[in-house]
This record gives C-alpha cells, structure tokens and sequence, in this order.
C-alpha cells in the first residue's frame, strides 16, 4: 500500500516569465491536487543535498499558482560542463562568495526574509525591494500581469527531506530532467516513480540541441524508462516513438498510459488596441513559436520567398508573421532573414509583445500556420482555434492528434504543399470557411480538471493507489 505520494513542483519554483506548456500542465496538476487530492504532498529537489525536500504548506500554493518562487541560486549547476569555482568551496565559503558574486540578490533575499517573517523592518523592506530590481531580476520575478512575484529564500521555503521507501510514491511532470534522473537514482528504497513524458524530441532529433543538453536527456531517460513504475504519455504517437527508441535501444517500459492535455482560456476581451505598424485586419498569417530549428521557420521562410517570387503576396496585400524570440542554433537562419528584403515589409519579426498585442494578433489574422517537424502537443495550434482561426500545420509528432481534422497536417518536409496551400488560402478565403465552421461550432478543448483527474485516476488504476483522505495541512 502507498503511504505517502509526492508530486515534484521543482519546474513551478524555478519558473520565471511566461508559462510554457510543461509549466502549464504542472501547475494545473498540482492546482488540482491541492484541491481535491490532500493525500499529494509537494516536494522539490534540492541539488545541494541531492534529495528532494517538502515544500513547506505556508508557501506550497503560491509556487503552484506562480506568486511566488524559491530561490535556487544556491543550488549547483549540475549542467554545467565545468565545475564552478563556487561549488568547490565548503558551505560557509561558499555562502560567503555568493555575497561577493551576487550582492545584490543577497541583499533582495534578505529583505524578502525580513517582510515575510513580519520583523518590525518589515514596511521599510517592502518599500525598499522594487529599488533593488535591475532589468535581469524585473525579468526574472515579473508575472505576465505585471505584478512582481516573491523570491523565497531556500531554507524558508523548504522543510526538511521526507523519509522515503519503496512503499511511498514520487510524480514528475515538470521539466528538471537532472533531478528526474537523481530521484529515480535514490536507491534500492527508492519510492515508486510516476513520470509524464511530454516527448522524447532531443532522443529523436539530437541535431537540434547542444551535445551537453542531449547526452543530459539520453542518460535520464534511459535511467527512467525502464526504471519508472508508470510513464504516463500526451499522446498517441509520442507512446508509438517513445515504444520504437526503448525496442531500438534495448530498454524496457514497465507500465505506460495516456493522458490527452489541455487548455484553459480566460475569455477573450475586446480591445482597440491597434495592429503593429504595417499590418491590416484579416490581410496576414500568423506563425507565434520560439524560432528554433525544428519549429519550421525555414519552412515558411523558404515558401515565402517563392510565393514572393511568383507575385502571390504582393497581389493579395498579404503578409506573414512571426511572432517569438529567438531559441538556440538558430544564428544562420537569423542572419539571412535579416538580410532578406522582405523583413520589415511583407514578412515582419516580432518578440516581447505583450498579451493584448498577441491577442489582437490572432483576432485579426487571416489564418495561422504551425509547421514545426514535431511537437508533444502543440499549444499554439489550440490558441488559434480559440480565435475561430484555421491553421496549416504539421503532421509531425501528436500535431496530427491535436488538430483533430479541424486543419489541414502537412508533411513538415514537403515544400510544394506548403507552397500551394498558403497560395490558395491567400488567393481564395473560401477554401479555409469550412475549417472555420467547424472550429466555431464544434471545437472544445479539453479542460485541466478532466486532464488532472484522468492522470490521477490513471496512476490509481495502474498503481492501486487507495482512496485519498481529507487534507489537513492548511492548503
């Protein structure tokens, strides 16, 4: 029988700026389990002892709702390819050097300890903190509504490490893969491990990351896929891919499921807010992803130069969008599209938009476009048929699944499809009025509260996880 089920919001604490997908999913699945699982208690791995630690009950909803965060500068860089001079020294030293090496983060944290623990300084600290933000810390601790998060020193945040054995159980949704990797490693009475593997992306395409970054995924994943008790999957085809690599390698899976994700919309508010400069309602696509080098930007870029060529845009008055900032092993590609003659006039580059300009932009767009060569999921794809938007995207990946038939899925490597479908959806609105219908009239994404109890019903089933009891711990 399990005695105690842990869920890992190590991903949520360190968390900064807008939300992706991982980060979403784990915060819902916790949101979830404050709610309705008091049986869940949270933990995060703390790499300094190499041990995951309880996340104390008075800061545990406020990581998971992303009010706060747990300060890990701390922490050691297990990535890192050469050991810092820092992590060499004894604790007291090396608390002593981060005070040289990052005075003003010390300074912050000691005044976040002041006002969260109501010393009489607790005003002058409060009125002090927004001084001591220079633009690296403002990106770091600000929400996307713009009001500032909480920086929780380590030792207040954290209670002590939980006693483990095999008879508890660890979840790990998030996205610390060298955490996922120790925990899974703690031994002969390790607890039994749940994990949700989003993709097996850097397995499969190696060439689209840093041999540090890959060889950091392939050791972790090869400790969990045939070490975890359940792995849990988002898709249908990330379970084929994910079956084929273990057969290929010689791994095995113990149990495996499938758990479709979600989404969850605030209700789309009107605004007048105005375009971009150059850019004219229902007379553009759109393309919002972090340019990296499967996403697909190439793709279009190259389409876009021949549909440039053969006068298509220029007789449409259309343009082509890109919305994103700029990912890893992408300089190449940023250097010809900046030297491009379109950039700037017909293909235009955007970043660090805020939320009211990303929605006027999916509002007003023709249609939007999602080439990327695989995805787990595919968020964006279901941002734009929030809107009632039609989208040419891919079939690489779960994309197939996500789109459901709402959309055409190209092969992400067939240039002359792309060409010809981007042709006529610019030359003939009509074409894409159907998936349009359909989106507007029957399209409804799952909800987180189905996703979470699908995933904990799942790890019931298959785990025998006895009934929850009701919680007690203040969450």
């Amino acid at each position: 029988m399990t005695k105690r089920i842990l869920l890992d919001i190590t991903t949520l604490a360190r968390a900064s700026g807008h939300a992706d997908g991982i980060v979403r999913t784990l915060r819902e699945l916790a949101r979830f389990a404050v709610a309705n699982r008091p049986d869940i208690e949270f933990v995060l791995y703390d790499l300094d002892i190499d041990a995951p630690r309880l996340v104390n009950a008075r800061w545990a909803r406020s990581v998971i709702e992303g009010t706060a965060k747990i300060d890990m500068s701390y922490f050691p860089d297990r990535f890192a390819k050469k050991q810092r001079f820092r992590e060499r020294l004894p604790k007291p030293l090396k608390r002593l050097f981060l005070w040289i090496q990052r005075p003003r983060r010390q300074v912050y944290l000691k005044l976040e300890r002041l006002r969260l623990t109501g010393s009489r300084f607790a005003d002058v600290a409060e009125r002090l903190l927004p001084k001591l933000l220079n633009e690296k810390y403002r990106r770091e601790l600000t929400s996307p509504d713009g009001t500032l998060r909480r920086l929780l020193p380590h030792d207040m945040a954290l209670d002590d490490p939980p006693s483990l054995s095999s008879e508890d159980m660890l979840i790990l949704a998030g996205s610390d893969w060298l955490a996922m990797y120790q925990q899974l490693a703690l031994g002969r009475e390790r607890p039994r491990t749940v994990v949700l593997c989003y993709d097996i992306i850097p397995l499969l395409f190696p060439q689209f990351f840093s041999e540090q970054n890959y060889t950091a995924f392939r050791a972790c994943f090869h400790e969990v896929f045939p070490h975890a008790d359940l792995v849990i999957f988002t898709a249908k085809q990330i379970v084929a891919d994910a079956e084929a690599y273990c057969a290929q390698q010689g791994l095995t899976l113990k149990r495996s499921g499938l758990v479709y994700l979600g989404a969850k919309f605030d209700p789309i508010q009107q605004s007048a807010a105005p375009l971009p400069a150059g850019l004219t309602s229902g007379r553009y696509a759109l393309f919002v992803s972090t340019i990296e080098p499967r996403k697909g930007h190439r793709l279009l870029f190259e389409v876009w130069k021949k549909l440039l060529a053969a006068g298509v845009p220029q007789q449409q008055d259309f343009k082509l969008v890109f919305v994103g900032r700029r990912g890893w092993l992408v300089d190449d590609l940023i250097a010809e599209l900046e030297a491009h003659d379109s950039v700037g006039d017909s293909l235009l580059m955007l970043s660090n938009i805020d939320d009211t300009t990303l929605q006027q932009l999916y509002s007003q767009s023709a249609f939007c476009l999602y080439p990327s060569l695989y995805e787990g999921f595919g968020l964006p794809v279901i941002e734009a048929f929030r809107y009632g938007k039609a989208v040419i995207a891919s079939n690489g990946g779960a994309l197939q699944e996500t789109v459901g038939g709402f959309s055409p899925s190209l092969d992400p490597r067939d240039e002359i499809a792309w060409y010809e479908t981007m042709k006529t959806w610019m030359e003939d609105p009509s074409v894409r009025a159907g998936f349009e219908d359909a989106i507007r009239t029957r399209f409804k994404p799952r909800n987180w509260d189905e996703v979470a109890k699908d995933f904990y019903d799942l790890i019931s089933r298959e785990l025998a996880v006895p009934a929850a009891p009701a919680r007690s711990d203040g969450l």
